[in-house]
């Protein structure tokens, strides 16, 4: 069984112990489109038997080795390709465009979806349509995930937790500690002991 899923997809639906493996791409990077295109819906689609051989043929000559973070990356880019090997370039609205940069300028705490819509004039009911349209993700859940991830490396390199979530503009620790987790489905602890292996590249 596989199956690609997108940003909406719940946690329980990506993380089946033994079953799945979650291919994903963060939200701002290049293939990110590529592979909102080859998901088709926000949630998710079962891979069909052409593209499930397809892969398991890029990935068994792997299975048991490490791989260093350039092998991963090349081994994503070529499932990626698999799963759409032509992508369609994405021109994004330019209020879509100037609020992405907005939310990349600021943290967490400074920003609100109505300052946003503000921002580039449109009511908050136009910019979540057109963040749905574009992102397949709220302009909430957009802002949530950019500002994260601002403050992962910083966890997995050491820094407190406090200072991590001041990075992200999080003020309130809880907020942040549950918002971490439901963005990578690992726990601020497990970043900060190196338990879990990142890429910040």
């Amino acid at each position: 069984m596989g199956a690609i899923v997108g940003p909406a997809a719940p946690r329980s639906f990506m993380h089946a112990p033994g079953a799945t493996t979650t291919v994903d791409a963060f939200i701002t990077s290049e293939a990110y489109p590529a592979l909102l295109q080859a998901i088709g819906n926000p949630v998710g689609r079962l891979l069909n038997a052409d593209e499930l051989s397809a892969i398991q043929a890029l990935c068994q000559p792997r299975f048991g080795q490490l791989a260093d973070v350039a092998e991963a990356q090349v081994l994503f880019d070529d499932i990626i390709t698999v799963l759409n090997p032509k992508p369609e370039a994405v021109n994004y609205d330019p209020r879509v465009a100037q609020a992405m940069a907005l939310v990349e300028a600021h943290g967490f705490d400074e920003l609100s979806v109505a300052a946003l819509a503000d921002s580039v004039h449109v009511s908050v009911s136009r910019l979540n349509a057109l963040f749905k349209q574009y992102l397949l993700c709220s302009p909430l859940e957009y802002i949530r995930s950019v500002c994260l991830w601002k403050s992962i490396p910083e966890l997995a390199l050491g820094a407190t937790l406090t200072d991590a979530a001041h990075a992200a503009g999080f003020y309130d620790l809880a907020h942040f500690s549950k918002a971490v987790t439901a963005i990578t489905g690992f726990s601020p602890s497990l970043l900060m002991e190196g338990t879990v292996a990142m890429s910040f590249t």
